[in-house]
């Protein structure tokens, strides 16, 4: 393969915020709205879930069907990213664990909300630096899946010395 190929290969392989599929986005919206609609009362579930399976049975949680329901809106808001700009490796792992580790909360609200946020300023701050450091010549999701990839390992080791 040469190399122009190749360039052509990557940039439909890697997930691209300065291409975004606009003919999505009030479909996407509108999915979004209507997920968090149906998914709003669940907030609370979680907080019981993250006990465990059989500490949420005994505090009456159907937990099949809500584990079911969480996954399928979880898949839902996946592939409405990945159609919109293409898959972003291990953006999921960074914002959920760093809204873990600075919020110190169990309540999923605020860890939720802290995650969008984080997730928001670290796709602004990868933006800025594609912008303005490296003009453009690198695409936003390898520097997300380099610091995510080092935030892995890190997350690896710290786990093993504990």
């Amino acid at each position: 393969m040469d190399p122009n190929e190749y360039d052509a290969l990557l940039g439909t392989l890697v997930a691209s915020f300065e291409n975004i599929n606009s003919s999505l986005i009030l479909i996407s919206i509108g999915l979004l709205i209507i997920l968090t609609i149906f998914l709003r009362k669940d907030l609370q579930l979680l907080d019981v879930i993250s006990l465990g399976r059989n500490q949420a049975i005994n505090l009456g949680v159907d937990y099949n069907k809500s584990i079911r329901r969480l996954l399928m809106g979880v898949t839902i808001c996946i592939s409405i990213s990945t159609a919109m700009v293409g898959p972003v490796t291990f953006l999921g792992l960074i914002v959920a664990n760093l809204s873990r580790e600075f919020l110190k909360t169990y309540k999923h609200k605020f860890i939720i909300t802290g995650a969008a946020l984080f997730g928001m300023l670290f796709l602004v701050g990868g933006q800025f630096i594609v912008e303005h450091i490296f003009t453009y010549s690198v695409p936003v999701s390898v520097f997300i899946s380099v610091s995510g990839g080092i935030y892995f390992l890190y997350l690896l080791i710290k786990q093993r010395s504990v």
